[in-house]
């Protein structure tokens, strides 16, 4: 995995700009091949394909990012992110 510690005071923008991953399982788990996001608390799972976007503001300046696979798949790309940090809003 990796962590990403921005300065005190900042939040991360983190943009998925490509996802080529398995798709969940019948049960809606992304149990084969997964990237997860660590905010704080909260953790979130990406798998399958999705178009460009926008996933998350950070709560805190630091986050973790974390790839998890079971097996070798073949015709996968993976996945990309786009990060920057923004000033964390007053209060």
């Amino acid at each position: 995995g990796k962590t990403l510690e921005a300065l005190p005071g900042k939040l991360w923008l983190i943009f998925l700009t490509d996802l080529s991953l398995e798709g969940e399982n019948d049960f809606g788990n992304c149990d084969q091949s997964s990237m997860t996001i660590y905010d704080g608390n909260e953790k979130s799972f990406y798998c399958g394909s999705r178009p460009p976007s926008l996933v998350r503001i950070s709560c805190s300046n630091i986050i973790q990012i974390e790839f998890a696979s079971t097996h070798t798949a073949i015709g996968y790309r993976g996945f990309r992110l786009f990060y920057q940090t923004i000033d964390a809003p007053e209060g």
